[in-house]
């Protein structure tokens, strides 16, 4: 985020769909309780995402001094939804972010990623909220390529959000999407996640954003 002195605000808020974001703010109750979601992790490190779920910092800047706001699209891509079996709050993650034992599963259903149906549905319902939180202001949208992905699945829904975004933004002409074409999606040299990138993959993204007349 850039607010209007020209100071940049990164928010770290991961792992949080659109569609789970809102329940969060509409109802705090259904935040996760980190504590209790950390023995079942099978990445320790994912910890921290848990608590920005629980916490949303998202909510704790000025909204009525912000020039534009950068999001992407890899919670509605990617990540998968746990909800506890008995309160019903729930969490965020990939499903080999954690350890599925028994105990867990008896703690925990998994309702998995965002229905392909659901998509548009909910990017509307979040920015219906955006703009009232914020108005005039500029939303961009970073596109994670799926080229790298070998599931069928992943590309489908990349396709999917794509062209759900792309629909919105000719009624909202303050959304931005940036995507870039496969032949700049390098892979990261010391790493085979298909969504970590080499460095030219990331230049590139920067290039795109550089072109928007607001973005400096």
């Amino acid at each position: 985020m850039l607010d209007k002195e020209q100071k940049i605000l990164v928010v770290n808020q991961q792992k949080t769909r659109v569609d789970v974001l809102l329940d969060f703010i509409n109802n705090p109750s259904l935040r996760p309780i980190p504590t209790k979601v950390f023995p079942h992790l099978q990445r320790t490190d994912i910890y921290d995402m848990i608590l920005q779920q629980a916490n949303v910092p998202w909510l704790l800047y000025k909204k009525n001094n912000c020039s534009y706001v950068v999001i992407d699209s890899f919670a509605e891509l990617t990540d998968q939804k746990f909800v506890h079996r008995s309160n019903h709050w729930h969490f965020c993650s990939h499903y080999s972010d954690i350890n599925p034992t028994p105990e867990f599963d008896k703690q925990f259903s998994c309702e998995g990623l965002l229905e392909m149906d659901k998509i548009e549905p909910a990017y509307l319902l979040f920015l219906n909220w955006f703009e009232q939180q914020y108005p005039n202001t500029h939303l961009i949208y970073l596109h994670f390529p799926t080229a790298l992905d070998s599931r069928e699945k992943y590309k489908e829904r990349g396709s999917k959000i794509s062209e759900v975004m792309k629909k919105i933004a000719q009624e909202k002409s303050y959304i931005h999407n940036i995507e870039i074409s496969e032949e700049y999606v390098y892979p990261h040299p010391d790493d085979n996640f298909p969504y970590h990138f080499a460095k030219g993959t990331y230049e590139k993204f920067y290039f795109e954003l550089e072109k928007l007349p607001f973005f400096n």
